[in-house]
């Protein structure tokens, strides 16, 4: 991802870490000495153009990424959590209303041109 090769923040794709003897693969792992600091996870919403399945449908991948981050953080409770979302630009306020009310353990959630302010998030975070 370059957001993160810009900010020289070392990462890997497609891990999985391990909880509860469940292998969870992450789109990007950032480790620091060997341990987990942040996950992210990106997903791209352009089948929910119809209503009323987009709402239903952008409500159960939201609540399955986070479900998953629950897990994550049962392990590693200062893991920073982060979803990274594109969909179509009229859909943003939307998603941005369902991640409001289903979102428990995630700690960003970026949508379309906010994914721009992943890199100051991670180098705040992690320095």
């Amino acid at each position: 991802m370059q957001l993160l090769s810009e900010g020289n923040i070392p990462y890997k794709i497609h891990e999985s870490i391990n909880i509860n003897n469940n292998k969870f693969n992450i789109d990007f792992l950032i480790l620091k000495n060997k341990t987990p600091i942040a996950v992210i996870e990106a997903s791209k919403m352009f089948s929910i153009r119809k209503e009323p399945t987009c709402r239903g449908r952008a409500t159960r991948g939201i609540a399955y990424l986070d479900h998953r981050f629950q897990h994550i953080k049962k392990i590693y409770p200062k893991i920073l959590t982060i979803i990274l979302l594109k969909t179509y630009s009229d859909k943003v306020d939307l998603i941005k209303r369902i991640a409001k009310k289903e979102i428990l353990n995630t700690d960003h959630v970026l949508i379309n041109e906010e994914i721009k302010n992943l890199k100051d998030i991670l180098l705040n975070t992690i320095s």
